[in-house]
């Protein structure tokens, strides 16, 4: 699988993560040790963290939330 094609199979499956309210697949993905910044500047910091904040989320404010790609593109920073 190409480099463009791995990101946006990537992406996707993060949407249908989200959509279907399943933290383990959101999850899965990130490293260890990974760093996840939310849209409302709230920082994890493992994977784990990273996890039970999507699965509280799903049960609450995110409970509703339905994501749909429109478009997608992929620019790479060199």
């Amino acid at each position: 699988m190409d480099r463009h094609t791995a990101t946006v199979a990537s992406l996707t499956s993060g949407i249908d993560a989200r959509n279907d309210r399943n933290a383990d697949q959101l999850a899965a993905p990130f490293e260890k040790d990974a760093e996840f910044v939310n849209v409302s500047g709230l920082w994890w910091h493992d994977r784990g963290a990273i996890h039970r904040a999507h699965e509280d989320g799903f049960d609450t404010i995110l409970s509703e939330l339905k994501i749909t790609l429109l478009e997608k593109q992929v620019k790479w920073i060199s």
